[in-house]
């Protein structure tokens, strides 16, 4: 086992491309050895295991309280699934709340994935991949499918333009 975290730098590059060039490791053992990596320089744990809940999913859940719909009943068949929600999904859905203390409530229950330097570079390299298509996402959804490539992790959503970012996983409610 490597001291320093000196296996950790060098994951930064894949098949001789940054992770943000258009070859990311959308499904490698790349992405998740950075993950790994950087769960060990800042003790954060690593997002395996979970599924990122996308923004919809989120305001569904938030519109079916207290009566059942497909959000609520997608949860309930996946209950063992960690739920993952990025720190844009959480700027985004708080201004459904009247309050960002209420906001703070509903979400307390997820564990909030932060944006980190390498995210943004993934998010790029998924826009390269989309404008060279002419197919690009918008601006915060570009940065949810980053978060997804980057932990190697499915995509909680009704919104059928995640499908065309390649290596990601859309879970359909």
């Amino acid at each position: 086992m490597m001291s320093s975290f000196g296996n950790c730098l060098s994951p930064v590059r894949h098949r001789g491309r940054s992770l943000g060039e258009s070859e990311s490791p959308s499904t490698g053992q790349g992405q998740r050895q950075i993950a790994r990596c950087h769960a060990g320089r800042t003790g954060t744990p690593t997002a395996q295991g979970g599924m990122i809940c996308d923004t919809t999913f989120l305001s569904d859940l938030h519109d079916e309280a207290g009566r059942p719909g497909p959000a609520i009943a997608f949860l309930a068949a996946h209950r063992t699934a960690p739920s993952l929600v990025t720190v844009i999904s959480a700027g985004e859905v708080a201004v459904i709340f009247d309050t960002n203390q209420q906001a703070r409530q509903f979400l307390a229950r997820y564990r909030i994935l932060r944006l980190l330097p390498e995210i943004a570079y993934v998010a790029a390299g998924i826009d390269r991949e989309l404008i060279g298509v002419g197919q690009r996402l918008s601006e915060n959804d570009n940065w949810i499918a980053g978060f997804c490539r980057y932990y190697a992790q499915p995509l909680i959503s009704r919104d059928g333009a995640f499908d065309r970012v390649r290596g990601l996983r859309r879970l359909r409610y």
